[in-house]
């Protein structure tokens, strides 16, 4: 009886998962296959417009706009700017969000929808705050950095701990803190690469991450939902509690989703310089 149901389980799952997917597409949601990259190689443009960057299925629902005083004073929106750009990266663009003191006080994350339901994703990214950025802790309460939306919602996050880890699972955090990554309590204005592996399963599951190529959690054999796996990824959600005396800002750049990895570090052009010509012996 018990296997009975859990087929019948998974089943439904399939059929939710399925569903959500019709509607994306009802909807007039844009969606994309995997494997799936951006460098933000796109117009400039914030939420007072709709979302037009690499298949991206349009800005998350948060604040559409934050009013800041002090050092980053005025209207602040999400946004796809140059400011945002990682400069070790593949060129393009990036993601900036501007975040409020307080709880889920920040402003539009951006959506990606999947053309199906994929039971094992790799999403590797790169990731800078401001400097000095501040939380009311010595680390966050929780930072979402992405949400997946399917059989189950995985949030690979910086936790009440502040250490990495994926909400849901039940499983324990990760080896690195906040305060490891960024070298001190406040943020460094530097970019971290992360990478987060997510496999779908009752018995077999799979929650990993890395920090800067350092494998910081690792469980297998665990329960991550099951189900047909994952057909909606929110980038960049919420968070809590900055305490920046107003706005901070947080970058993202460089990312990839792959259904196998781990994916790594943007590749470092090792190509020779071409030789010198025109030269003459004198």
């Amino acid at each position: 009886m018990g296997m009975l149901r859990r087929h019948k389980l998974l089943a439904w799952q399939l059929m939710l998962g399925l569903l959500v997917v019709v509607l994306l597409v009802e909807l007039g949601h844009a969606a994309v296959s995997l494997p799936w990259s951006t460098t933000y190689n796109c117009p400039e443009q914030d939420t007072t417009t709709p979302l037009t960057c690499d298949g991206m299925g349009g800005w998350g629902n948060s604040l559409s706009s934050l009013s800041c005083v002090g050092q980053y004073a005025g209207t602040r929106r999400g946004q796809i700017t140059s400011d945002a750009n990682y400069p070790g990266g593949l060129g393009g663009r990036g993601l900036r969000i501007w975040d409020l003191d307080g709880s889920n006080l920040s402003s539009n994350y951006t959506n990606l929808f999947f053309t199906q339901n994929y039971p094992e994703v790799y999403v590797r990214f790169y990731l800078r705050y401001s400097l000095g950025y501040t939380w009311a802790g010595t680390g966050p309460v929780y930072d979402k950095l992405l949400y997946f939306h399917g059989g189950s919602s995985p949030v690979p996050e910086i936790d009440s701990a502040e250490a990495i880890s994926i909400q849901q699972f039940g499983t324990p955090q990760g080896s690195r803190t906040w305060a490891q990554i960024m070298n001190g309590p406040t943020g460094d204005g530097l970019w971290h690469w992360y990478e987060f592996h997510l496999k779908a399963g009752i018995t077999d599951g799979v929650a990993q991450a890395w920090v800067d190529g350092v494998l910081v959690y690792n469980y297998v054999n665990v329960n991550t939902g099951g189900g047909p796996g994952w057909n909606f990824l929110e980038i960049g959600e919420n968070q809590a509690t900055p305490a920046n005396n107003n706005c901070a800002y947080m970058d993202m750049d460089d990312i990839v989703i792959r259904t196998t990895g781990p994916i790594g570090p943007v590749p470092v052009d090792r190509t020779s310089p071409s030789p010198p010509t025109g030269l003459q012996v004198n």
